[in-house]
C-alpha cells in the first residue's frame, strides 16, 4: 500500500465566510467564521498504527503531523463536532491516498483524494 500521511486539521464553520477556499488550495490559516483544530488536539481519537513527527516544519499546521506508513482498513481518526460545515486539511503529494473515506455518524458520506503530482501543504 502507498504511504499515508494525514496532517489532521479540523476546521468548523459556525457562520458565513467572506472568502471561500477552493478544493486543493493551500489554506494556512482559518478563514473568518471558522475554527481550526490541530492533529494533536486531545479530542481526536486515533485507531491504527499512527506515528507522529513534531519536527516544527512550517509545512504542517502547528509544526507536527500524524501519519501511517502501512495503512489498513482499521485506521481511523474519530472526533465529535457540531456545525454545518467541515474541512479536513492535509498535505497532498503523489504518494498519498486517492481514496480517503469520510464518515459522519458512522455513515460513509464520500471519499476524498490527497494524491497530487506535486506537494501542496495544508490543502
Amino acid at each position: 500500500m502507498l504511504p499515508f500521511l494525514l496532517s489532521i486539521l479540523l476546521v468548523l464553520s459556525f457562520g458565513p465566510s467572506a472568502f471561500a477556499a477552493n478544493l486543493g488550495q493551500s489554506l494556512k490559516s482559518p478563514e473568518d467564521g471558522w475554527n481550526r483544530f490541530d492533529d494533536n488536539n486531545s479530542k481526536f481519537i486515533y485507531t491504527g498504527a499512527w506515528e507522529t513527527n513534531n519536527s516544527g516544519s512550517a509545512a504542517w499546521y502547528g509544526g507536527g503531523v500524524k501519519y501511517i506508513t502501512n495503512s489498513s482498513d482499521n485506521d481511523s481518526v474519530k472526533f465529535s463536532f457540531q456545525g454545518t460545515k467541515l474541512r479536513i486539511i492535509a498535505q497532498t503529494h503523489i504518494s498519498r491516498s486517492d481514496k480517503v473515506q469520510a464518515k459522519i455518524d458512522n455513515e460513509i458520506i464520500g471519499t476524498y483524494n490527497i494524491s497530487n503530482a506535486s506537494a501542496t501543504d495544508q490543502a
